[in-house]
């Protein structure tokens, strides 16, 4: 359970004092990040048990914050990127560096190269052989996050898990409940504003089976929240596959076999992450039907916010802060490496970035 929900939703939604930092933090911050929410469980790590160990109630701090401090000196942060091929985990990877950097320590990256499933526990290997003091396991891939984490795990190395949680690790990332709620209640305020009627309307959801339930709870409780208040609407999954070009095939397929009209009128959908958004879109646009829809992505990368900037179906997007993910990662590491307690999650701020503030984002 997490705390300070409230406060996430006003920041998410009222959105006014997130807009400084929306150029993707060129520097890290020199400034303490305080999370949107974190999770009530505190946690230790045990380095003679090889173990993250629950802190009794009574003994949890009330709060954590994101403060750089010096590493000692010869740390070494390890870390997995989810991949290098897109603008959300460029962004991430770079902010990593430059928060391993203000640290003084060193990071030590190796590449999942997502969607390859092979790729994690391989590169995952690379990272115990170097000896690094923690691993950053930026590893998306549901079936494959056991096996990687057992080498970890073997090596005593803590593990800092980046959206998707596991046994023996703590989590940092977007909350995908909260994310999907927030992503259901503007499109529910979209199609009020556009006028259209519900039973011309089908909400698609685009799933990633290979990212697991948890990720995609950013897909299926947008579903809930739009079906809440639309009960007349249809709802719609399509099973994206493994790969944006899968995925673009998958909507194409089902728009080809759901023609305009009708139920049909109009398409709305919220998606997993912003390249899931571009795979759905163009599948829109070359059947002609991205007039009568609507799209809201999650991360607000730099290609998602400059399809919303473009005018097309992709309205919106959720900022996920990419650019600052280091500056959250790395003091953590640090604490857990320093044995100090840590929440078992922790959660960002997010923000909604629609036609009305898209501008102020990367210039």
């Amino acid at each position: 359970m997490s705390r300070r929900i409230v406060c996430a939703l006003l920041v998410a939604l009222g959105a006014g004092s997130v807009i400084g930092i929306a150029a993707a933090a060129q520097t890290a911050t020199s400034k303490p990040l305080e999370p949107a929410s974190i999770a009530r469980d505190w946690v230790k790590w045990n380095k003679s048990t090889c173990k993250f160990e629950l802190i009794p109630r009574k003994q949890r701090p009330k709060t954590w914050v994101a403060a750089i401090t010096p590493a000692k000196k010869g740390t070494v942060i390890g870390f997995g990127e989810q991949s290098e091929a897109n603008p959300f985990t460029q962004a991430v990877n770079a902010s990593m560096k430059r928060a391993a950097d203000k640290a003084g320590a060193e990071l030590y990256s190796v590449n999942y190269n997502y969607p390859a499933p092979e790729q994690p526990a391989i590169q995952a290997a690379a990272l115990v052989s170097h000896k690094v003091n923690v691993a950053v396991s930026f590893n998306v891939l549901t079936a494959t996050v056991p096996a990687v984490n057992q080498l970890f795990n073997a090596a005593c190395t803590p593990v800092i898990q980046i959206t998707a949680a596991a046994p023996n690790s703590v989590l940092f990332g977007a909350s995908n409940e909260l994310a999907g709620q927030l992503a259901g209640k503007w499109l529910v305020d979209y199609v009020k504003k556009q006028g259209w009627k519900p039973e011309e309307i089908t909400l698609l959801g685009p799933l990633v089976p290979n990212l697991g339930g948890a990720i995609n709870r950013r897909v299926t409780e947008c579903g809930k929240v739009f079906a809440k208040a639309y009960p007349k609407a249809a709802v719609a999954q399509v099973e994206m596959g493994s790969s944006t070009v899968t995925g673009q095939q998958a909507t194409t397929d089902w728009l080809t076999a759901h023609p305009a009209g009708g139920q049909t009128q109009h398409i709305v959908s919220c998606t997993i992450a912003d390249i899931w958004s571009v795979a759905v879109a163009n599948a829109l646009a070359a059947q002609g039907r991205d007039k009568d829809a609507a799209i809201i992505g999650q991360g607000a990368s730099a290609d998602g916010v400059k399809a919303i900037k473009e005018g097309g179906p992709i309205k919106a997007s959720l900022w996920f802060d990419a650019g600052r993910y280091g500056d959250y990662i790395v003091p953590l590491a640090l604490d857990v490496m320093a044995g100090k307690p840590v929440p078992l999650q922790v959660h960002q701020n997010l923000l909604v970035v629609d036609s009305r503030n898209a501008a102020k984002f990367y210039k």
